[in-house]
């Protein structure tokens, strides 16, 4: 039984629910928003996945559903070209919030502050320079006060369960030595192409459950060349998410699918899936049909 063994399955529900309402929102724009509903939806009916990376409580889908949130506020800045310091301190506390869920999600998410910052600077079109850079010492100020909200809960907690403001988990993989930046090449193969030569483990790569992220790789990339400022740094963000976890020592091809270590790539993965008919929409629209002809 779901309920009550697992009491985080309504939070979950909802994180999902709302997850793949951002998507809707965001994507909309881009192909429409019934291609995007059935994308999104079609995500979460692929084999095991609400099983395996939803209902079982992670703290991916608190993540998941918090990083959508940020693309979402900064699509809004983008389309509004305008915003107060206090939206600034919303958006910034949305993305703090991940730290306490995922730190190294956070990491990633951060990659979202440079476009929030450029959007700012761009809505400032036609004032004076000195005018434009107090106006953004205002919003970074505000960015800053709204990110520390997720490291204090996350330091917080942990000083109140562990006594230490870093969980066990951390202090036993020895901190900056759980990365292994080094052999995220070599991790790259081994977690998407061929488990088997390294880690003698056959089938356990990412292409085997998910082999439309070989043509999803070429729509992160359109995404990025093409796309409008919230979606590269979508695609911004899923590459970067993905690097960080190719170096983390913990992540091995052995426990991909038998401990569900995939749900690391979850928003990656659901971002990346949704991007697949975007980048079509996005070529098309750059550069016509002849884009798709060869010779």
């Amino acid at each position: 039984r779901l309920f009550p063994a697992d009491p985080f399955l309504f939070v979950n529900l909802a994180c999902v629910a709302g997850s793949a309402g951002l998507l809707v929102t965001l994507f909309g724009n881009v192909i429409g928003r019934l291609p995007a509903a059935l994308f999104a939806l079609a995500f979460l009916v692929l084999p095991r996945i609400m099983q395996e990376t939803f209902i079982v409580p992670w703290t991916s889908t608190l993540a998941t559903f918090l990083l959508f949130l940020g693309l979402w506020r900064l699509a809004r800045l983008e389309a509004s070209r305008r915003a107060s310091p206090s939206e600034s301190f919303l958006f910034s506390a949305i993305l703090g919030l991940i730290v306490a869920t995922r730190p190294l999600d956070a990491v990633a998410a951060a990659a979202l502050y440079p476009f929030w910052l450029a959007a700012l600077w761009w809505t400032g079109d036609g004032q004076a320079v000195t005018v434009r850079l107090r106006r953004m010492a205002q919003h970074v100020i505000a960015l800053a006060a709204g990110g520390f909200i997720g490291p204090g809960i996350f330091c917080g907690a942990n000083v109140l369960i562990y006594r230490h403001v870093a969980s066990p988990y951390i202090r036993g993989f020895g901190g900056g030595d759980i990365f292994s930046w080094s052999g995220v090449a070599e991790k790259f193969v081994s977690i998407y192409l061929d488990s088997v030569s390294l880690y003698v483990e056959p089938g356990q790569v990412v292409l085997r459950r998910f082999p439309w992220m070989l043509a999803a790789l070429f729509a992160i990339v359109a995404s990025l060349a093409l796309g409008s400022l919230w979606l590269r740094a979508a695609a911004v963000a899923a590459t970067l998410q993905q690097l960080l976890y190719l170096a983390f020592d913990d992540l091995l091809p052995n426990g991909l699918y038998r401990y569900f270590s995939y749900h690391y790539f979850r928003w990656p993965l659901w971002l990346a899936f949704v991007m697949l008919p975007a980048s079509v929409v996005l070529v098309r629209r750059r550069f016509g049909t002849r884009a798709w002809i060869i010779g």
